[in-house]
């Protein structure tokens, strides 16, 4: 219940009453900084297995960083190619829980699994 973002100084933020609080580490701050663009970054938010999670995907960097609000830890997705993992951009790009099931959108095809 609670508002998460990215600003315009690359950190990641979270509303705590009218108050913008940093949530991002000096790790995470410091990737952000490098990225040549962030213009088209995409957040969004999901729970799962009793975890909160904020996303947020940035394809022109070709990364996805993740906060575990539960954990109040970071990491960076990756994608599986069949024979190993690439720091590429995850590719979901929406994720609920509907007719029973959890249901994914495929950021490059569209496909919903």
């Amino acid at each position: 219940g609670t508002l998460l973002w990215l600003s315009d100084t690359r950190l990641v933020m979270r509303a705590q009453g009218s108050t913008a609080v940093p949530i991002s580490t000096r790790a995470v701050d410091y990737a952000l900084s490098r990225y040549a663009s962030v213009s088209d970054a995409q957040g969004w938010t999901y729970q799962d297995q009793g975890h909160e999670f904020y996303l947020l995907n940035l394809p022109s960097a070709n990364a996805t960083w993740v906060y575990d609000a539960t954990e109040q830890a970071w990491h960076r997705r990756s994608t599986w190619n069949q024979t190993e993992y690439r720091d590429d951009m995850s590719r979901p790009s929406t994720f609920m829980r509907a007719f029973g099931r959890l249901l994914v959108g495929d950021s490059q095809s569209g496909t919903i699994y």
